[in-house]
């Protein structure tokens, strides 16, 4: 579903699939291929996610682990939020 409701794989596909599609012949059934192959990699990465996550959830699911990570956004946050204000002081 990420990859169908992406407009931004929908534009990649249009605009660099047709390189590689042959010139004449059975240009639907080659763009098919391309298609199952792109499918298959998209569930072999999103599937080592999910994988790798389901693994990694023991050791992230704390309430000190989500403390340290919510500490760590504020201060990222925090850090954007100056560098912004020196840019638009740096603009006037």
């Amino acid at each position: 579903m990420t990859s169908l409701l992406n407009p931004k794989g929908t534009i990649f596909f249009l605009a660099f699939l047709p390189r590689y599609l042959p010139a004449h012949g059975q240009r639907g059934l080659a763009a098919f291929g391309l298609g199952v192959v792109f499918a298959g990699l998209t569930v072999v990465i999103y599937g080592t996610y999910a994988v790798g996550a389901g693994a990694l959830r023991g050791l992230l699911d704390g309430p000190r682990v989500t403390a340290r990570l919510r500490t760590v956004a504020g201060v990222v946050f925090v850090g954007f939020g100056i560098s912004l204000c020196f840019e638009l002081l740096h603009q006037a």
